[in-house]
């Protein structure tokens, strides 16, 4: 059986804003640990006011969880 994982970003970053690539670092090497042990994730953007798609985004990780 699959655990669920709850990852708080707000929490994580210990700020409201998630926008830097080192930002969205963080919580990728948490989602691609998570994802190996077979895990599932659900993302809880609480309390984040701005978000930016260099947060979101970034070749080398995009193709990384694509292959889970």
């Amino acid at each position: 059986m699959c655990k669920k994982i709850e990852i708080k970003i707000y929490e994580k970053l210990g700020a409201s804003t998630a926008i830097s690539t080192d930002d969205g670092n963080i919580i990728f090497k948490q989602i691609s640990e998570i994802l190996k042990k077979g895990g599932t994730i659900v993302l809880d953007f609480a309390g984040i006011t701005l978000l930016t798609s260099a947060f979101l985004r970034s070749e080398e990780h995009t193709s990384e969880l694509q292959s889970h």
